[in-house]
């Protein structure tokens, strides 16, 4: 879910709701209250720049590894860029089936896995 419209974002108008969203922790505190409310059967996760994920419990980006792990892989190395707690990438970062590495942008990505690989 959205709190912001990305077409508001593009504006100026958006950029300022933006800035004030992150300084005063807007979207945190939506998703505590989301939380509290309604946890039993739902994660929330703060995602992206403007949503909050939503998704069933079990659903979050850990689902993928058992396929992955039914295949045999030796390591399996996640970069995301919402790492911390209440992030939509701290459950895999987190999970003690991967190698977790936190970047900052595209070109931290590139740049880590380069490093990774020796290359």
């Amino acid at each position: 879910m959205c709190l912001l419209s990305e077409e508001a974002v593009i504006k100026k108008k958006g950029m300022h709701l933006l800035n004030m969203t992150k300084k005063h922790g807007i979207r945190q505190k939506f998703v505590e209250v989301l939380r509290e409310k309604y946890s039993k059967d739902l994660t929330f996760s703060i995602g992206g720049q403007i949503s909050v994920d939503v998704f069933p419990k079990g659903w979050d980006k850990t689902y993928c590894l058992k396929y992955l792990e039914e295949d045999g892989f030796d390591e399996i190395h996640f970069f995301g860029d919402k790492t911390s707690v209440g992030g939509n990438d701290h459950e895999i970062f987190e999970d003690p089936r991967t190698i977790g590495h936190t970047v900052t942008s595209p070109e931290d990505t590139v740049k880590q896995c380069k490093e990774l690989l020796g290359l």
